[in-house]
């Protein structure tokens, strides 16, 4: 995951006519022989709607619903093997059950009439929603099928992933492509929201984001929630030590598969981090878990561009990478945050894979992030006669009060189409500091 923040940002999406829709299609399944599959339905309507006649087509079979009322924003679990599936969403935390399924596997939940084969091909399907008179409701078209009709227009959805879910981004219905991404199973999608913060403190490496995160990680009473790709700073190591003896609950969620392999200092902190009572756990999905932030106490955030490294949250000001933090002071903006937070923990395993341990001898590295082991600089500046360090750390924090308004906005879930949205909407000038750019339709659409 990754995020970006905008401040005072406008959105807006053309929203259909429809009151129940298909929100989820998860057809590439974790299990053999797919028993897991499943469908969701949910009602967007203001009132109640009875599925009686209703049926769900695949163009080779169809399910058809029998006598059912689904109340306003209820949702519809449609499943193939309703044992599979409760019996998986348990394995990621979730307890839910299924309203139906089409393979007869439990006796508390109804079967659906079939005609034909209904089955979620792989390489491409269709999923039409028809009402009782046999008008198409509502589809979605993936991978190689396709569909003439106006409840879906346009290119296909790509090719599902293995264990990730095509998810619909709320109730948007613009009946393209645009309306869905593609997350994880039994995770859930996060829309852009405004939220209104009373305090804000923003920060820079190598300046002044070590003394700034150790101050926030010294105020909290309760608990911490850290989300990270790499952690490798022992200084903020004792800082989260610290909080855990005076009776701070702290989680933490790594990257699973760094770039490189995870190095043995970040190893190290893990260990004694949970001996000390912290509860790590790593991401290990099929992208890569990009973000940098944590919630205190439910009070507050820290959100990042920088790793905890000690290049990224430098000890010492004499080098260190050019990066940007903001502490946001918020109840409802840190609950948002805890949310996704809790969402991707439960989904983290609780020991790294092995098949994550790459041999980083192969990337040239003496030590983690290109550093000389025991100097602290970087191995490029060593390399170079003729280098002139100059010191840095003349930027304090600044201090904001009042009535500031932010918009979090995540990736994968709704990140391309704001930040499009904003270069879109410039009117005089866009200024862009970035690692690499390689998103030629964000930069052209400027």
């Amino acid at each position: 995951m990754a995020l970006i923040l905008l401040f005072f940002c406008f959105y807006g999406f053309e929203i259909s006519d429809a009151k129940v829709l298909i929100t989820e299609v998860y057809a590439d399944t974790l299990m053999k022989g797919e028993p897991d599959e499943f469908i969701v339905l949910e009602n967007f309507g203001d009132s109640a709607v009875n599925l009686e006649g209703w049926s769900i087509s695949d163009g080779e079979g169809e399910i058809i619903f029998p006598d059912f009322v689904v109340q306003p924003h209820q949702k519809v679990y449609v499943v193939r093997e309703a044992e599979a599936f409760e019996r998986q969403a348990l394995d990621f935390g979730v307890a839910v059950r299924a309203d139906f399924e089409y393979e007869d596997s439990s006796e508390e939940v109804p079967n659906l009439q079939e005609r034909g084969v209904f089955a979620l091909r792989n390489k491409g399907d269709e999923v039409i929603l028809r009402d009782k008179g046999g008008e198409v409701v509502d589809a979605v078209i993936f991978g190689d099928a396709k569909f003439n009709g106006d409840a879906w227009r346009g290119a296909p959805l790509q090719r599902p992933v293995e264990g990730m879910v095509f998810k619909r981004k709320g109730g948007k219905d613009t009946n393209t492509r645009r309306d869905w991404v593609l997350l994880w199973l039994h995770t859930p999608y996060f829309d852009a929201k405004r939220f209104n913060c009373v305090e804000a403190v923003a920060f820079v490496s190598p300046d002044c984001s070590f003394e700034v995160i150790c101050d926030e990680l010294a105020r909290a009473s309760s608990f911490i929630c850290l989300n990270v790709y790499e952690f490798e700073s022992f200084a903020l190591k004792d800082a989260l030590r610290n909080a855990i003896l005076r009776g701070v609950k702290v989680k933490i969620l790594l990257e699973g598969s760094p770039v490189g392999g995870m190095s043995d200092e970040e190893e190290e902190i893990v260990e004694e981090l949970r001996e000390a009572g912290a509860e790590v756990r790593f991401s290990d999905e099929h992208f890569v878990n990009h973000a940098k932030y944590a919630v205190i106490d439910g009070e507050s955030v820290i959100i990042m561009t920088e790793n905890w490294g000690n290049s990224g949250v430098p000890h010492e000001k004499t080098f260190g990478n050019r990066g940007w933090g903001i502490i946001l002071r918020s109840k409802e903006l840190a609950e948002y945050f805890k949310n996704v937070f809790d969402a991707d923990f439960r989904r983290g395993k609780a020991e790294l894979n092995e098949g994550a341990k790459e041999n980083r001898e192969a990337y040239g590295k003496a030590g983690k992030g290109g550093e000389v082991e025991g100097k602290g600089m970087p191995e490029l500046l060593l390399a170079s006669s003729d280098a002139e360090y100059v010191l840095v750390g003349d930027i304090e924090p600044f201090y904001a009060c009042g009535n500031i308004t932010v918009e979090p906005i995540l990736a994968p879930d709704n990140a391309y189409e704001e930040i499009l949205s904003m270069l879109e909407g410039a009117r005089e000038r866009i200024y862009v500091e970035m690692f690499s750019a390689e998103k030629i339709g964000l930069i052209m659409s400027a």
